[in-house]
């Protein structure tokens, strides 16, 4: 191509370029809509329209793309619902609630922050934050009237070596004390318990499980409130009681079947060899006689029959004298087996036994003596007593020192686990008087609400009871419902709090004071989601102990809350 041509060429390409820059949208349409009609070819409307086969082509793309985009659906997770200004406000919020309701970590909170907000914090401002939500925490808790607590409940918990103090009201899971401390003795319980006090806690009735230190550090504090056992461990103690010695009952009854095994295989082992050794010596016998026949028939001179069987007699003497010390062997370890058979037949007897006893006796104490309806204060002691002689006892036969410590425990805490029947006694003579129904009546109907609906002869105790009380008894029932749900007789709110609080121990080796001030505040402004008590749903336990409505926890803190209403107002 000579330049001519080329500089030609190119100014015609140029001309198809600018014109068709110069094409109006109309133009535009009417050229792609002949193109997707196939109305002509497209180098027939390049020629007309004077523009390059490539823009026609483009043309037609575009107009694909726009075809598609009006008939598909829109995706409805790209979707706009509403917009968050953020601000460093909301940052720190999402950086509590993260740490708070999602029991996240420090570098989770860094990570969550990268991946979803696309923007970078540093585990020193995560800490920051959290350490000075924790400050203002610490204030708000100081704050607290704790003269609406009437049960309080103690415990310990520990982090890594490091005892954690814990104390809550029993009937709205307020948690009144929750500090890291180095020791667990009287005199840190005792300065901790002081510290509630000035605060207002002067409870009716307190309960923890048989810590020293802490029952020492209570008596200090309030030496006229006696501290109640916890009926939960001791259960939880004889569970755990029954559990290993059923394994050990489990190990005996296999060597018992191993002992038994070895036993039989011994007494084969010497019933074969006793054969063995019968028929060696009848061969003897019989090979002495014919010594005078053979001589007889002249088959062997004396002298070569004496050296032929004297040769096969001590040959088959060494074999029998063999064969008999391996009897008397085998016989001497059989005798030493069926002894030590016996013997661990006799504690595989014993341990079984004891495993019966403690099941029937956590049974006991489950169901009839721990119960809140049941017998008065006197006969529970006595079957108390029973049943502690009947742990000694057993205990006997077959030793323990679990079950020996386990027997102590419960003869020292007989008192303490059982005061809250007299206090149930105490109020079940207050409503005889109140309502003039006779103590034995009222007694009676108190231990009939421990007997179960689907009982044969329920329904016909009940029908003698309405006779004997009359018209009150529909009183009496809601008096005695009133006395059994306001018993409380283990700190079970209390474990619940430590397995929520464990949640939040395992995500970092040490577990400060701060960290603990702004997790026991959120753990009494966090409101319950459900509850087994419909009255605590929607509500926080500060609120169920002052009786008052309270701010957001997050507002409580300083950090104002975005919501949505405002947002689009």
């Amino acid at each position: 191509m000579s330049h001519a041509q080329s500089v030609n060429t190119y100014q015609k390409n140029e001309k198809f370029f600018f014109n068709a820059k110069a094409l109006s949208p109309e133009e535009r349409r009417d050229l792609v809509l002949k193109v997707i009609s196939n109305q002509q070819p497209i180098t027939a409307l390049a020629k007309e329209f004077r523009v390059s086969r490539k823009f026609i082509y483009e043309q037609k793309n575009k107009v694909k793309v726009a075809l598609s985009a009006a008939f598909n659906a829109p995706d409805k997770n790209d979707e706009v619902l509403f917009t968050i200004p953020v601000t460093r406000n909301f940052l720190q919020a999402s950086a509590l609630s993260l740490s708070l309701n999602c029991h996240s970590s420090e570098r989770g909170i860094e990570k969550h922050f990268q991946d979803i907000y696309d923007h970078k914090i540093s585990d020193g401002d995560v800490h920051n934050i959290l350490a000075g939500a924790a400050q203002k925490a610490f204030i708000e808790n100081q704050k607290a009237d704790l003269s609406r607590v009437k049960i309080c409940a103690y415990d310990e918990i520990f982090q890594g070596a490091a005892p954690i103090l814990v104390g809550c009201d029993a009937q709205t899971t307020y948690l009144c004390l929750l500090t890291k401390e180095e020791k667990r003795d009287m005199l840190t319980w005792a300065i901790k318990l002081l510290a509630l006090q000035e605060m207002g806690l002067n409870p009716d009735q307190a309960i923890a499980d048989f810590g020293k230190g802490l029952r020492a550090g209570h008596a200090a504090v309030w030496p006229n409130l006696p501290c109640d056992a916890d009926v939960f461990h001791v259960l939880m103690d004889l569970g755990k009681i029954k559990a290993y010695l059923e394994n050990r009952a489990f190990g005996t009854i296999a060597k018992v079947y191993e002992l038994e095994k070895n036993a039989l295989k011994l007494k084969k082992q010497i019933q074969v060899s006793l054969k063995d050794l019968e028929k060696k010596q009848g061969k003897t016998m019989v090979k002495m006689p014919a010594k005078a026949v053979w001589v007889q028939l002249n088959i062997f001179t004396m002298t070569e029959l004496d050296a032929c069987v004297e040769n096969n007699v001590v040959e088959t003497s060494s074999k029998i004298l063999a064969l008999e010390e391996e009897i008397m062997n085998n016989q001497k370890q059989q005798n030493e087996l069926l002894q030590t058979l016996s013997i661990t037949r006799i504690s595989e007897k014993n341990i079984i036994k004891l495993v019966d006893t403690i099941e029937i006796i956590k049974d006991w104490l489950q169901h009839d003596i721990l119960s809140v309806a049941g017998p008065d204060y006197t006969k529970r002691c006595e079957l108390f007593d029973f049943i502690v002689q009947a742990l000694v006892d057993a205990e006997k036969d077959c030793p323990s020192k679990h079950v020996r410590k386990m027997a102590i425990k419960l003869k020292n805490q007989r008192k303490d686990l059982l005061r809250f029947v007299l206090r149930n006694d105490e109020k079940l003579v207050g409503i005889a008087k109140k309502l003039e129904i006779e103590i034995s009546a009222l007694r009676e109907l108190y231990e009939f609400q421990a007997v179960s609906y689907e009982s044969n002869y329920y329904y016909d105790r009940e029908q003698k009871l309405r006779k004997k009380i009359g018209p009150k008894f529909h009183l009496a029932i809601a008096q005695i419902n009133t006395i059994i749900k306001g018993t409380v007789r283990a700190s079970s709110v209390i474990e619940n709090i430590n397995s929520r609080l464990r949640s939040y121990f395992f995500l970092r080796k040490a577990f400060g004071q701060e960290s603990l001030d702004l997790l026991q505040f959120y753990l009494n402004h966090k409101t319950f989601l459900r509850s087994e008590h419909p009255a605590r749903v929607g509500k926080s336990p500060a609120e169920l102990l002052s009786g008052k409505p309270h701010p957001h926890w997050l507002e409580m803190l300083g950090f104002k809350r975005f919501k949505q209403e405002v947002a689009q107002a």
